[in-house]
């Protein structure tokens, strides 16, 4: 008995081998069939792991460290990342999502994760706005700097970066926007210049200069004028006992990149202050060596190879790519943070080729962030920024409406080839008439009439169908221009503040942008406005001759109301008021010179510039005060003249 049963135990123990032997093979045939489907779905999800080795080391230590118990490691934090989180310790949190960025690089979702935490949650709690950029600007770097980098092909990263740079900085969603914006605007001017008044050839031929300068250090000292400039900025005298000995590195780049700031700019002329007033600043050896004429003609090779080595070393942004974009689409200004979110967004685009799953929402949404992208820069690309009185201003750049109509196109393309529906091809023609509606106006404005013109054919033949069309379609290009003024300005309560705004906007997007077109387009629309007001106020239709010199003149009053109100404004930069001053004409500078001299002295003073060369005084005010009424103020002395007496010219 014992025999038979010590048979039948190896017997069943040969069939419990064997069975295991076949389950085996059934799960190796199983997985091998099963290996084509997943690495499908890790590549549609963005699971798949860089093709590209740079992992940072600190990353690749940790990952090492923890070994196979990384997994039930992450799992804990995220959970215990996500409790804090919802309990507002974004703080704590942060440290968490941290970890879990260095334990799994391509766990995409915690780097959008830990980013939107920085730049929305923790940037919100602190309390002054040098520390919201901080976190700001913490939350793009590690998206930029780290995240892409280990993720190349994410398009949900890329979305995610340009989300932030277009909603966080580029909108109105936090109080500190226009704070974010000028910071942005200094880095980005310090780094590649001021693109202010340049035509879209001219922005697109400085980028093409800096994607086409040197790769490698040894292919720029080529240049035999820039290899005798770089040893010279090695051999530097010290300064205050400190020897910077500048190599061709992101600190020469700053150091040059001040001085075109701050000493290149027709503004010095204005405010006439000299380089010792900003000695502080300004590394002002590198400044003589730039008017040098031994080392003046190093600088032309130099400064496009910094600015391309800083863009690739720094930024991870690739300068080809950027002219390509502006070629694509336009004068893009990089100081712009619309300008970024087409960049990133782009790049998203271009990843998402890779990815067979069409009903992809971040596909769809990384598509709609540059038509939306495109539509701010037609709005406000057309960016101001003054690095002395660190002030910033947007005004509309029709040159983006082509631009906005060809993203228009792509994303409507790649609607067509996926399955998304009808919905979202009928969203974007909404879009696109609310657009066309605004850049009519924009394009009368600030662009040309012509332009203006032939898209409001464009509106006529597209959407006259609609039966809420039907009255505007009546009207004419300036009369659907006041409309679009009246209708999307709802700090105008009445056509009298219409009036002054369009007198202001006059004068500062104008006259202080050296846009003259802008300025009488401006002008004539505050003069009809005017007048249509003043009528309104007669008890009949009927405006004689008389009643109407008496518009004009008054008119004329409110001009120089206007301007003089701009020029006391201490809110408004003296550089920019200082602009308006230079670059008005000397008759209506005669007008308002007396009354505004002594609030701008002491502005001029207060910033220890020359008021006489901040505001100098316009030529011929003697024959002018001989010629009008004035009444003397206690700063200015004197005894007012009897107005009754005088004619005024």
């Amino acid at each position: 008995h014992r025999q038979l049963a010590v048979g039948v135990d190896m017997s069943r123990s040969r069939i419990i081998q064997l069975l295991s032997i076949l389950a085996a093979a059934v799960c190796l045939v199983a997985a091998v069939l099963l290996a084509g489907p997943i690495r499908q779905q890790r590549q549609e999800l963005q699971l798949t792991y860089s093709r590209d080795p740079a992992i940072p080391a600190d990353i690749a230590l940790t990952q090492a460290a923890l070994g196979s118990f990384r997994g039930l490691a992450v799992d804990f934090m995220w959970y215990r990342a996500t409790q804090l989180k919802d309990a507002g310790q974004y703080r704590e949190a942060n440290q968490l999502s941290r970890w879990i960025c260095m334990l799994q690089p391509h766990f995409e979702k915690v780097w959008v994760f830990h980013a939107w935490n920085m730049a929305y949650n923790i940037s919100v709690a602190t309390h002054t706005p040098e520390e919201r950029w901080d976190w700001v600007s913490k939350g793009i770097r590690l998206l930029r700097d780290k995240a892409v980098v280990a993720n190349p092909d994410s398009v949900v990263i890329k979305k995610e970066l340009g989300w932030i740079f277009f909603h966080k900085i580029g909108a109105m969603s936090d109080d500190m926007h226009w704070y974010y914006r000028r910071r942005l605007a200094a880095e980005w001017q310090q780094l590649l210049g001021s693109p202010e008044g340049s035509t879209t050839e001219k922005m697109i031929d400085r980028m093409r200069l800096v994607a086409h300068a040197s790769d490698t250090l040894d292919e720029l000292r080529e240049n035999e004028s820039t290899d005798r400039l770089l040893d010279h900025l090695a051999d530097l005298p010290a300064v205050r006992g400190m020897r910077l000995n500048y190599q061709p590195d992101e600190k020469l780049m700053a150091a040059i990149g001040r001085i075109l700031m701050f000493m290149m700019s027709e503004d010095q002329r204005f405010l006439g202050f000299s380089p010792q007033q900003v000695a502080q600043q300004l590394d002002l050896r590198i400044f003589q060596a730039m008017n040098h004429p031994e080392y003046a003609k190093g600088f032309e090779a130099l400064v496009p190879y910094l600015r391309k080595k800083v863009l690739i070393e720094k930024f991870h942004m690739d300068p080809a790519e950027m002219l390509r974009l502006m070629e694509e689409y336009g004068p893009l200004d990089w100081r712009h943070p619309c300008s970024h979110s087409v960049y990133w967004a782009s790049q998203g685009v271009r990843s998402a080729v890779a990815i067979r799953n069409k009903q992809d929402v971040d596909q769809l949404n990384t598509d709609r962030l540059i038509i939306h992208s495109m539509q701010e820069l037609e709005g406000g690309g057309r960016l101001s920024y003054d690095p002395i009185s660190d002030w910033i201003d947007l005004m509309p750049d029709p040159r983006f409406i082509e631009s906005y109509e060809k993203a228009l196109g792509y994303a409507g393309d790649r609607v067509e080839t996926g399955d998304w529906g009808p919905r979202t091809r009928e969203s974007y023609d909404t879009g696109y008439e609310n657009f066309l509606l605004r850049v009519i106006a924009h394009a009368y404005l600030y662009g040309d009439e012509e332009q203006a013109k032939a898209y409001h054919l464009k509106w006529r033949e597209k959407f006259k169908i609609k039966p809420d069309n039907a009255e505007r379609l009546k009207l004419s290009i300036e009369e659907l221009v006041m409309e679009q003024l009246e209708e999307n300005s709802t700090i105008w309560s009445n056509r009298r503040q219409i009036v002054d705004a369009l007198l202001r906007q006059a004068f500062l997007e104008g006259i202080a942008k050296a846009r003259p077109d802008v300025f009488n387009k401006f002008l004539r629309f505050g003069r009809d406005a005017f007048d249509r007001y003043k009528q309104n106020q007669w008890a009949t239709p009927i405006v004689d001759k008389k009643n109407r010199m008496a518009l004009a003149a008054e008119f004329r009053e409110l001009v120089e109301s206007t301007f003089s109100t701009l020029l006391k404004q201490p809110n408004i930069p003296l550089i920019l008021r200082s602009r308006m001053w230079h670059r008005t004409d000397p008759v209506l500078r005669q007008a308002v010179y007396d009354e505004i001299r002594p609030i701008v002295a002491q502005h001029g003073t207060v910033a220890r510039l020359d008021p006489q060369k901040v505001f100098p005084e316009p030529p011929g005010m003697e024959a002018y005060r001989k010629s009008k009424p004035v009444k003397a103020s206690p700063e200015l002395g004197g005894q007012a003249e009897t107005p009754q007496t005088i004619e005024r010219k």
